[in-house]
């Protein structure tokens, strides 16, 4: 009777020792799956996991920072004084908004069709570079409001698969993935 009890308890262990937690789940999942809609069977493995920390904002944002600098430059102009700056032939942003206007009525008003791409290209180029300042402008302004949030935490995994493109061979992989704050879904891998 005590062997069975014994016996019974070693299965138990073992068997709880191969569950998968939640973010084994999330992993095996996000290897396993090709594009949104096709997923292969990989026979994933996974033999370690290691929690390498977080990923706060103050992080993000000096990497940001660097990124924005070298792209834009001071992240503390405006951006009239970033447009002004861009377009060193305009003397002021009113110049160049009221050059874009011309461009859109330009495009509007086109007599000779053959002029309509180079019309389009120009304010597509003019937009861009609007939107995208912006844009980049507002990730480093919300990353300064959460300096000291965890956005994200890296965990090291090391997990073997079975690759069918190498004739079924079995793969050991080593691979850093991003997790939200809450570990509720996979935000990247490095």
């Amino acid at each position: 009777m005590n062997k069975n009890i014994l016996f019974s308890i070693v299965i138990l262990i073992l068997t709880s020792c191969n569950t998968p937690t939640k973010r084994d789940l999330l992993v095996i999942d996000k290897i396993s799956t090709i594009d949104e809609n096709t997923k292969v069977d990989l026979q994933v493995e996974i033999k370690s996991s290691k929690e390498l920390g977080n990923v706060l904002g103050k992080d993000s944002l000096n990497f940001y920072l660097k990124e924005f600098t070298k792209e834009w430059g001071n992240p503390n102009i405006t951006l009239t004084e970033y447009l002004e700056k861009r377009n060193g032939n305009l003397e002021t942003t009113q110049e160049f908004v009221d050059e874009y206007n011309s461009k859109i009525d330009s495009v509007k008003n086109a007599e000779n069709q053959y002029l309509l791409p180079a019309l389009l290209q120009g304010l597509l180029t003019a937009e861009k570079y609007i939107i995208q300042y912006e844009f980049e402008l507002n990730i480093i302004n919300s990353l300064k409001e959460k300096e000291n949030e965890i956005l994200a935490k890296k965990v090291e995994y090391n997990y073997s698969i079975v690759n069918p493109m190498l004739n079924n061979a079995k793969q050991d992989i080593t691979k850093t993935f991003l997790f939200s704050a809450n570990e509720s879904k996979i935000k990247g891998s490095i």
